[in-house]
Formats: structure tokens, sequence, C-alpha cells
């Protein structure tokens, strides 16, 4: 369901950059609630905007979102990384972050 609804999550979130969804407010999150093009699940909503602001953060520590996740970010297998990532990311099952270590390179795909 989400990849059939990518071009919409694109749009709402601003092209995916993070400044621009760490500005949105709670209007931002009623308007989403309410717009069938996307998941209008409001916890995943405000977990987006979280996000945005959690690698800012990251970015603001580390020089950039890709120097935490590849120099900082300990460990090679998914359950430490999972959890390490819960605990960053409050709102990411399993299953997207073995797809995402899987093709960021983080974790080999064992299937």
């Amino acid at each position: 369901m989400v990849l059939a609804r990518r071009n919409a999550f694109r749009k709402t979130f601003h092209g995916w950059r993070i400044d621009r969804v760490a500005d949105m407010g709670p209007h931002d999150v009623e308007r989403l609630t309410e717009d069938a093009s996307v998941i209008r699940n409001r916890r995943k909503i405000e977990e987006c905007i979280s996000s945005a602001l959690v690698i800012q953060d990251i970015q603001a520590d580390h020089g950039s979102f890709c120097t935490w996740f590849y120099d900082v970010l300990d460990g090679d297998d998914l359950g430490k990384l999972h959890r390490t990532l819960r605990k960053t990311f409050k709102f990411i099952g399993t299953e997207i972050a073995r797809m995402w270590l899987m093709a960021t390179g983080r974790i080999a795909d064992k299937d």
C-alpha cells in the first residue's frame, strides 16, 4: 500500500526534505488525517515529523545522518540495530528496519 502511494507521500512530505518535514505542525497533521492519498494514521504522521526532528539533531551532533548511520550506529545484526533504531525512531517495525538495513548494506540479505 505504501509503495502504491509513494508519489503522494513524496508530495505530502515535501520531497522528503528534512527541514521542511520538521517544520510541519499540528495543522499539517490534522490536514493529513483527512487526506485519502496517504495513510491517515495520526501516530504515523506525527512520527514522520518527529523523525525529521531527530534527524536534524543527529545531523547537528554528527555532521550528517550518513555519518551517524554508517560510522556511529553500532552493530551488524538485525536485532541490535533494530533495538537502537527503535530507541531513536519510535515507530519503526522489524520488517521496515530489516528492509532498510538490507537496502543500505548494513546487514546482509539472509534469504
